[in-house]
């Protein structure tokens, strides 16, 4: 297999106080935002994330412009794959908006998440209360985001279909649009009332959407609905190896990291140092290289070497049907 318990490349040695200060050491609980300490100098933050931001939104742009200008389809063909894997770095923005740790700025960390929950098609809130649940229960039954098994070679291919954020968050998303359902264990009614208020910013957006495909159909499946198409496969490939139980014993919770190249980990948000997330679930992405660095030996904590030795390993070990 692919995984393996990892050694903490610091073995003896203990996290640097300002990061002890924060979380306890039990890996997905959620616990309320750490120690000031613990963050990274707030200017770097806000460039980083930032640089970030506008990484992803100017390879966009480009590709969505080359493709205009060239008007052809093999190069839009070439182009979507591209341009959905800039889109799919959306969910991981909005995802440490969710944590507080997009920007320090509160205001400015809501802003803009709600701006990539939208690009989703995600409700901002409702992904913010399911997502925390996934931390606070991490592997128990209440978790929103139970560990993935698979035993046969369909039932994997089928996952890279719909193990992504479009079936977990947008679909349920789109039922509070068109129903008003809110999960019942968001019992708290300001929780609710922000959901509500998302529900109607994503309804105003879908209007915008649909106006928009109407008066110009082809541009926009151009320029954003095929491109969002190829986020359900990216999103599948960049989540499945986060909590794939293989060999690991039933009821042991799984959260692994994956060894992948800067450009991937950059404009993903550093979303493959999923056990430095868990651990410290409100750090930015600017603090998880450190952080994964000096986390020692956990209870159910693995590491897989890059994405695709890690799907390859998954795919050999199961039993072809």
């Amino acid at each position: 297999m692919t995984t393996r318990q990892r050694s903490a490349p610091h073995a003896g040695r203990a996290e640097p106080s300002r990061l002890r200060a924060g979380q306890s050491a039990g890996i997905g609980r959620d616990d309320g935002a750490l120690d000031t300490a613990t963050f990274p100098d707030r200017q770097r933050w806000v460039v980083d994330s930032a640089a970030r931001l506008a990484a992803m939104t100017l390879g966009y742009a480009l590709c969505a412009a080359a493709g205009v200008e060239l008007d052809s389809l093999l190069a839009w063909l070439l182009l979507w794959p591209v341009m959905g894997f800039l889109l799919s770095g959306a969910f991981g923005a909005m995802h440490r908006a969710t944590h507080g740790a997009l920007f320090p700025q509160r205001r400015l960390n809501e802003v803009v998440g709600r701006a990539n929950a939208l690009l989703l098609l995600s409700n901002f809130s409702l992904f913010r209360y399911v997502h925390h649940r996934h931390h606070k229960h991490l592997g128990e039954p209440e978790d929103t985001e139970p560990p993935l098994m698979f035993r046969r070679r369909p039932e994997y291919v089928l996952s890279l279909l719909t193990t992504n954020s479009f079936f977990h968050f947008t679909v349920p998303a789109l039922r509070a649009v068109l129903v008003g359902q809110v999960p019942g264990w968001v019992d708290d009614a300001d929780k609710q009332a922000r959901v509500r208020a998302d529900r109607r910013l994503l309804l105003a957006w879908l209007v915008v959407l649909a106006v928009s495909s109407a008066i110009a159909p082809v541009t926009l499946l151009c320029i954003y609905w095929a491109p969002l198409a190829w986020v359900l496969l990216f999103d599948a490939w960049f989540s499945i190896p986060e909590h794939l139980r293989t060999a690991q014993p039933l009821g042991e919770p799984v959260v692994r990291s994956v060894a992948t190249v800067p450009l991937v980990s950059t404009l993903q948000w550093d979303e493959n140092l999923h056990r430095a997330h868990h651990r410290y679930p409100h750090l930015p992405a600017l603090s998880m290289a450190e952080v994964e660095r000096w986390l020692e030996p956990g209870y159910g904590q693995y590491e897989a070497k890059g994405y695709f030795r890690f799907h390859l390993g998954v795919w050999r070990a199961l039993v072809s049907s």
